[in-house]
């Protein structure tokens, strides 16, 4: 008796697993239907670059921005497969599977991340530091640099590009380059860009100066007037000023003026002119700070001026300095 019940216990297992096998329902993945947000990170940030201007004084400009994170999920339809015993007789077990669409059932799929910026307006009277001094931009974003810290690196002539560094202590760092291009190509050089690489911007266009090669150059109607103080005192910052003028019937390609003096506070000051056209002048302005252990009764500083074509002994000036 007992057999008979373990035989019939084993066949009524087998019958109701036969049962369960013999329709089963799967669900898989479909055709894309759309991309979905998950969620929207946002924070708060700035950009800071080399203004457009003209004259002697270099100038960044602060802009907010906004730092926005998007994570997306692909959803695609829900496949509902249901599989059935095929009820055909024969040998072997067959399964049929009828595949259907699962009506307003999305499965999720790819979860992706991306990132953009929005430029946001100026960023008005904030404070950044800049080489760890502090400054403050005012009502259009803008830090004028009145004492021109940007061009004191670029007097070494070895030297044609170096990085600054700008901190916000909520904000976070930046890094821009800053260079120098004083033979710039008449044509664009499209370069590969390195995302990793800190912008860059040249301080000669930022100045709205033109140091394009020219094909036609000379150095024919080039004349050179200094504004220079007379006397100083020790501890004392001045202004000297430089004008190019071109009285004659070419372009005076790429004009360049440097000073050259025993004295450091005198010695190695670059002015930029660039292209010169028939017809126009232009003026660069650099600043000197007498030292404040200044002995030196009379001081000596030579101004020698370059083109493209070479350097212009002939329009070589020395002018001397006294000590009040």
């Amino acid at each position: 008796m007992k057999t008979y019940s373990r035989i019939f216990l084993i066949c009524l297992l087998v019958f109701v697993g036969f049962h369960a096998s013999a329709q089963t329902k799967f669900k898989r993945r479909g055709r894309f239907v759309k991309e979905e947000i998950e969620k929207k990170e946002e924070a708060p940030a700035y950009a800071v670059s080399l203004e457009q201007t003209n004259g002697s004084i270099p100038v960044l400009l602060f802009k907010k921005q906004t730092d926005v994170t998007i994570h997306t999920v692909r959803m695609y339809e829900t496949i509902l497969e249901i599989a059935k015993m095929d009820t055909a007789p024969g040998p072997v077990y067959r399964e049929q599977v009828e595949p259907q669409v699962v009506p307003g059932e999305l499965m999720p799929g790819e979860h992706n991340t991306t990132k953009k910026i929005i430029d946001g307006p100026p960023f008005a009277n904030e404070t950044f530091q800049i080489e760890g001094h502090e400054y403050t931009t005012d009502k259009d974003g803008q830090i004028k640099d009145l004492h021109q810290k940007l061009l004191v690196p670029l007097d070494n002539l070895s030297c044609n590009s170096y990085n600054i560094t700008i901190y916000h202590p909520q904000l976070g760092e930046k890094t821009i380059t800053i260079t120098r291009n004083l033979l710039k190509k008449p044509t664009t050089v499209h370069k590969a860009i390195d995302e990793k690489a800190p912008p860059a911007y040249d301080i000669l266009d930022g100045l709205g100066l033109d140091f394009t090669q020219l094909r036609q150059n000379s150095q024919d109607g080039l004349a050179v007037s200094y504004n220079i103080p007379k006397s100083v005192k020790a501890g004392e910052t001045v202004n000297i000023t430089v004008e190019i003028a071109n009285s004659g019937t070419l372009p005076i390609g790429t004009v360049l003026v440097r000073t050259f003096s025993r004295e450091p506070w005198l010695d190695g000051k670059f002015f930029y002119f660039g292209n010169i056209h028939p017809g126009r002048t232009a003026t660069f302005t650099r600043e000197f700070t007498v030292p404040e252990n200044s002995k030196t009764e009379i001081s000596h500083v030579a101004f020698a001026t370059w083109n493209i074509l070479g350097n212009m002994p002939d329009k070589t000036q020395t002018f001397k300095i006294t000590r009040q």
